[in-house]
This record gives structure tokens, sequence and C-alpha cells, in this order.
């Protein structure tokens, strides 16, 4: 068999295009007969082996050459192996044979597991079709962090702090039914810096039609009137005036640097005052990240709570969050909340965050 350009052109389009893997199969094993020394050959064989649900079979003829090959010729045999996968990953989800896709993923990811980009897109895929598991969890976790980052660095924005990252695998999957939306309506309790501000506008709330309300003392937190451990008298104490000023300056720049600081509210004030004057059934999420006193966070659930749509969701932060006086932590007032609601409510996660969704008034 004598291999010319026209015949491996036809092989690599017109088989794989319409689905005729075992033909494809069928020559190239012709191919690597009549030249086995051409690695590629190997690459579309093993292919067409796994489109056909052979899967041992794709594994071993992708190896076959690697044995022979030394250390930079099997790294650059790789990145060829890598790069015929993808392309064909990527045209089966075009044409939307997920499966077959997610399929390809898989297997690019035992290849080059540290490819970030791949992980990414078999994520999306196994939310797609219900494939996710706690170790693709995992894998989601490091790839969306690195991602937003990435998006922190290339955006300019300045935090001191880095209390949000690690939450955004999660609001991605969640918060994903609102991204790029019209007339979509948030609200933070809390936005401190704008971290959170900023991973919304540039991610979830992308809509021309989309809006933000942004509430925060930005100023010392008032004092419980009861006696406090020594510790918690530190904690309330750490920051004056002069500092919070410069936590809200940064939250001014950063939303200014999101280029969407049009969409969004700015409200100065404690959340127990401002709440009471936001329109009632009008927000579809609410993010609630303010003072972490038990009595206030159920004060701001509860008051958050009219102003939230049935079917929206609400979004608690720092469940596990401690005080050493006896009856402040955080998770006393979500709890409560949780109980006097569980029958209007579905809870969607338990983690850091707790994550509930409105089912009725």
């Amino acid at each position: 068999m004598i291999i010319n350009k026209n015949e491996l052109a036809a092989a690599r389009t017109d088989f794989f295009s319409e689905s005729r893997y075992d033909k494809a199969a069928k020559f190239y094993e012709q191919a690597i007969e009549a030249e086995p020394n051409v690695v590629t050959y190997y690459w579309y064989l093993g292919l067409a082996y796994l489109l056909q649900g052979q899967e041992e079979e794709a594994q071993t003829t992708w190896l076959l050459p690697m044995y022979q090959g030394t250390v930079e010729e099997v790294e650059k045999w790789n990145e060829e192996l890598v790069k015929v996968l993808d392309a064909e990953a990527t045209r089966q989800a075009s044409i939307a044979n997920l499966k077959n896709s997610w399929l390809i993923r898989q297997h690019i990811r035992e290849i080059a597991p540290s490819l970030d980009n791949n992980l990414l897109l078999l994520m999306n895929l196994s939310l797609a079709l219900g494939y996710l598991t706690p170790e693709l969890m995992k894998d989601r976790q490091v790839t969306e962090m690195l991602r937003y980052r990435n998006q922190i660095i290339s955006k300019g924005y300045q935090f001191s702090e880095d209390w949000f990252s690690g939450n955004v695998p999660i609001w991605t999957y969640y918060l994903s039914r609102y991204v790029n939306m019209p007339e979509i309506k948030a609200l933070e309790i809390g936005s401190w810096e704008g971290m959170s501000t900023c991973y919304l506008l540039d991610n979830i709330l992308t809509h021309d039609t989309a809006r933000l309300t942004c509430l925060d003392i930005w100023s010392p937190q008032p004092v419980p009137a009861i006696a406090l451990d020594e510790k918690d008298v530190r904690y309330f104490s750490t920051y004056d005036r002069n500092y919070f000023k410069s936590v809200e300056d940064r939250f001014d720049a950063n939303i200014n640097k999101t280029k969407a600081q049009y969409k969004v509210k700015k409200m100065v004030g404690l959340s127990q005052n401002l709440v009471r004057l936001l329109p009632l059934n009008y927000y579809d999420f609410i993010h609630i990240d303010g003072s972490h006193i038990a009595s206030d966070v159920l004060g701001d659930a509860v008051l958050a709570w009219g102003c939230l749509v049935v079917g929206g969701i609400m979004i608690f932060d720092d469940y596990y969050f401690t005080f050493s006086t006896p009856g402040l932590n955080t998770k006393i007032g979500i709890d409560g909340f949780l109980t006097a609601f569980k029958h209007k409510i579905k809870i969607l996660h338990e983690g850091v965050q707790i994550i509930i969704e409105k089912m009725s008034d």
C-alpha cells in the first residue's frame, strides 16, 4: 500500500466527520503496515479505536511508538498526540457529541494531567453530562482558581486579602444559570475590597442589563454589648477608620477596573438598616458575607429573604467562622435560619459556604 497526501487528508476528514471509525481504523492499520515509522498513523488509529469503544486497544496503539523513542522524542510525540485528540474533542463537542468529546478529554487528561485548558473543558463536559465526581471536582477547583487568579492579574485588581478564590468553582457551578442573562439582579451584603464583586461582574453578570447592589459598612463594626473574651476584644478593635477607608478605596478602584461600574449600586451603612430599603421579590441571588456575629447573620438572612425571588439563590459565607465568646459563632445564625425556613428552601451545597434555593415565600 502506497500512502499519498490526498488519501491521508480523506482519512482524517471524511472518515471521522462521517463517523466511519471502522473505515478509519482499517485505513490506518494498512498505513502502519506500509509505513510503520510514521508515528502520526498511530495517533489516528488509536483515536479510531477509542471512538469505537475500544479503549484498551487505543491506549496500546498510542504507546507502541513511545517504547522505541528517546526521552526528547516521547515528549514531542505526546504533544502531537494531544493536539490530534484535542482537535477531535473540539470537533465532537461542536456537533453536540458531548460523550465522545468527554471520552477523548479523559484520555488527554491521562496523557497531560496538568493541561489546564483541557481540565476546564473536561469539567464543563462533566457538568453537562452529570458525570461530576469528587476527584474531578478537585481538579475543577484547581483549574477554576488558577483561571480566576490569572484574571485578577490581567485586570490589575488590587486585593490585600484572598478570602474568596477558593469559592470560585462552587460559584461557577451554581451561578451558571445566570451567566450573561438579561435583567439579572444580585445583592451582596458585605463586599470588602470587591473580590467577589469583580468575579460576578467579570464572569456571571456579563449581560449589559444585569445589576448588582453592594452593601458594606466600610467602617469599624459595632461591638456586641456583651462581655467579650479578650481575643474577641482584639478582633473588634484591630482596624481603625483609616484602614476601612483604604478598603473602601480599593473596592472603588477595583470596580472601576471591571469597566462595568455602571452595573453597581453601592450603599454604605449597616445592613440591618439598608436591606429594609431594598425592593421585595427583586433579587435573583444574594450573597451574605457581612458581620459574622450569629445574630447579625440571622438578621441579614431574614431581612434579605423577602428581597429574594422564588427560585433564587442565597449564599452564606464562612459557616465555620468562630469567636472565642460563646454564642457568637456564624454557624449558629445560619443554622437558626435553615431550621426556621427548612420547609421553604432546598439546600444545594454544604461546606465553608452554605447555598440554598428559595422554593416558596
